[in-house]
This record gives C-alpha cells, structure tokens and sequence, in this order.
C-alpha cells in the first residue's frame, strides 16, 4: 500500500558528511549540543569514556592498560553504541528540531571536497566559529567557549589511501589486521592532530570527537559492506563499568553491522538502504513502541540493490521515506502485502536543501512476491504520455484504474474489463501519481506512477 504523509517522528539515523548540511542543520544541531552542555549530560559521556579508559584488564600478565575500548577488538563496537546513544540524547534534547537530528560524520581525507579550504587542513570548515553559512564554518566556537585548547596546526591528516589500506584487510582484529590499523592510524592520527581536550580520555568534552568516530564506524561499516570480511569477536560481552554506566546492555553481535541499530551512511550525496528489513527493533526490542521506520536524507535515496542486497517491508510495517531530490526502488525492493510504503520528494522539510528537487525513480519497484497480483507490471515508469499494465494470464482481470495524484484527487478512471490494458498519461502534470486497480473479484492493489 502506498500513503501519503507527514514525517514529525523520529527518524532512523543517516549520518552524512557535515559537509552536506544546511544550515539550519548546523544551526539544530549545534543548539541540541549547547543543550546537553548546559544540562551536564555531554559531560556525563566525557566521564563515562573517561572511566572505561582507564580500567586495566586483571587478566594479563603484566595487567595492560587501555584494553577494554581501546586497543582491543572492543574499540569498535563500544565507540558505535557509545555515539549512538549520544545521537538519541542530542535528538531528546529539547532543542526545536533536535528530533530530526542525524550525527554528522567529519571526513578528514576530504576525497569529496577537494576545493579550498578542504577538511585536512586548520582551515577547515568544522573548525570555524559560523555555522549558518553552508560552506564555511561549524564547531569553531567551542574551541575558546568551552575551554578545548585545539591546536590542529597540522594538515598530516590520514588520506584515503590510508583508509584504502585499512579497507582491503580481510580480518578484523589482530596485530596486523584491520582494527588495530583503524585505531592506531586513523583514530589516533586524527585526535593527535586536533589536539588539546582530544589527546585526553574526556575527549568526548569536544563535539568534533562524536563527528570523528562517526567516521571511524563508517569506515568499519564500509569495510564491512566489502564482503568476505571476518568480522568476528572473541566475546559478545561488551565492557562494562562498575560506575557510571547508563548505556543500555547490548551484545557485539548485535551492533556488528550498523543497520541493526538502525545507522546508514551517505556517501557524496547517495545513501544506500539494503541487507535491511524494516522492524523497528534493535536486539529484539520494540524501539518507540510502534511500527514505524522513517528514513530522511537531503540526497539521494537508494533502496535494495539485488536479491542479496534487498530492502523489505514485512506485513503490518510501516515505512515512510523523504528525499529532497530522489528515490530510487531498485532491485531487491519488496513491499509485501499488509504494509504501508510511502515516498516523498520534498526540499522544504529540510530547510534550504542543498542538493536539486527532481522526483521519484522507481528503477524498479519489485511487486509483492506472496499473493496473485505479483506480475502486475506498470511499463514504461516514469513515462511522458503513455503506459501500459500487464496482468498475469493465471492472474484475476482487471475491473477499472483510478489514478490519484498527491493531493488525493483522482485525476483519471478508465474501466478496462480484461488482463491488459494501456493508459494515456499525456495530460497529466508532471509528479508522483498513485494507480489504484480494482479487481472484478473486488482485491484491489496500489502501484506508484511517476509522470514525466
């Protein structure tokens, strides 16, 4: 079923390059961070790592420091509950908007934005004190507001070539294998060259730390989405505290791939949505006691990719998706009977959208595969002026076609008594349509339509 719809409610989380938000992201989400400030609770989390960091593992011989969330396999996994349960403080933060928030991610080998002044050098945007002027500034002014004692005077920041090196290692953790160089290149690189509160285990006390472990989970996810990787764990317990502890208890298994916790990350203006299935669970547990999954990304939206690489959306989900410029359904899309499906172009949710409005694409919208009507084919779509619909031959006949465009109106209705049939959409203004056909034996099914 297709719907139309509002999105107010929280949001599964996007993390895109702070790069490619608007201002009034930045603005949204530099007033959520001055209000976890004020109310303590950033400070809880500096406290939280700093405590963590500071356990020694009774175990060895002789004990080593640092061997719960740093230097050992666990780094990985602690840090990403650790920024994700900060990215739900910063969405329950009071600030307006705040609910919308997605963690940024800062992306020091600055592949994508290569123009001066990039993200390896002091000059770069998140370092600057204006974050309302899209192309210049972000988490400057904390630097002298919150006492951080930055030097970033360096521009040795990791390159791509270092992150390539680190992608291609087929093994999670050894000595020599992928963990160890993320952490000890990539992490340590970039907190070294930042410098001050960064260099110590408060770190968390500095906003750009939670933008620059956002890029080391989105490397461990990257590496991951590979394939042929060994992401294996010796242990699915995580570190705990004996004080200070807040964060829900979560196994490693379950976090090991960031779409079980719900986390995307777009890369240069795409996001891909696939290996997921829309539940609205993470570990087992209803998140918002609903059964709902909101999906919002200024760029553009891919979903599914392939029969392995599939997106899906069971029997009494519900999905909705925003994009300001596209959406693309592609192979792999499942919308199984009993669902609710909803996509929306629209630039002005996102407040001065930086990326072109176009529209919908379905690539290709894979029909329900549990239930007769699964070969109604819509051909050509998007289409200029005509299109044709196909039935199954075993299928049930067609009895008429309502097109509804997205206000509710219908716009078009044409009885066609048969399998097959062909409509003349030359009329209709260019947009997102809904074809309602209607079944002599009174089913009736939704497929999008899109008019050129």
């Amino acid at each position: 079923m297709l719907s139309l719809w509002c999105m107010n409610a929280q949001a599964q989380s996007i993390r895109k390059n702070y790069r490619e938000m608007t201002a009034k992201e930045r603005e949204v989400y530099c007033t959520a961070l001055e209000a976890l400030r004020l109310s303590g609770r950033m400070q809880v989390y500096a406290t939280l790592h700093s405590t963590h960091s500071n356990l020694s593992n009774p175990t060895l011989v002789p004990p080593v420091i640092n061997t719960y969330i740093h230097n050992s396999e666990d780094f990985t996994p602690w840090h990403r509950w650790f920024i994700y349960n900060f990215e739900k403080d910063l969405r329950n933060s009071g600030a307006p908007g705040a609910v919308k928030i997605n963690m940024p991610y800062w992306d020091w080998t600055s592949v994508n934005y290569t123009s001066v002044p990039t993200d390896r050098t002091p000059a770069a945007p998140i370092f600057n004190d204006s974050y309302y002027t899209p192309e210049y500034g972000f988490l400057g002014k904390y630097n002298s507001l919150w006492s951080l004692g930055r030097i970033a005077t360096s521009s040795s920041y990791p390159t791509n070539v270092a992150v390539n090196d680190v992608l291609s290692n087929n093994i999670y953790s050894n000595h020599t294998a992928m963990r160890p160089r993320l952490e000890g290149v990539l992490h340590n690189g970039v907190h070294n060259i930042v410098g001050g509160v960064m260099v110590t285990a408060l770190s968390p006390n500095d906003p750009i730390f939670y933008l620059h472990h956002a890029m080391i989970d989105k490397i461990w996810q990257d590496w991951l989405n590979v394939g042929n990787k060994l992401n294996t764990f010796s242990n699915n317990t995580m570190p705990s505290v004996p004080v200070g502890s807040f964060l829900p208890n979560i196994g490693v298994d379950a976090i090991k791939d960031s779409r079980d916790i719900k986390v995307f990350y777009a890369d240069n203006g795409f996001v891909n949505i696939d290996k997921y299935t829309v539940s609205n669970q993470i570990d087992g547990t209803n998140i918002d006691n609903t059964n709902t999954e909101n999906f919002r990304y200024t760029g553009i939206i891919n979903l599914g990719g392939s029969a392995t690489n599939f997106f899906t959306v069971p029997s009494g989900k519900i999905c909705n998706v925003l994009s300001s410029q596209a959406i693309v359904l592609k192979p792999g899309t499942t919308i199984l009977a009993g669902s609710v499906f909803s996509a929306k172009i629209d630039a002005t949710s996102f407040t001065t959208a930086r990326v072109a409005i176009n529209d919908v694409v379905p690539d290709v919208q894979t029909p329900n595969n549990d239930n007769k009507f699964a070969q109604l084919l819509i051909f050509p779509n998007p289409s200029k002026d005509k299109v044709a619909i196909f039935t199954d031959p075993n299928g049930e006949e067609m009895l008429d076609i309502t097109i509804v465009d997205i206000s509710g109106k219908a716009v078009l209705y044409q009885i066609i008594n048969g399998l097959n049939t062909e409509l003349n959409i030359q009329d209709l203004s260019a947009g997102s349509y809904t074809i309602h056909i209607q079944y002599r034996s009174g089913n009736g099914v939704n497929k999008l339509l899109i008019k050129l």
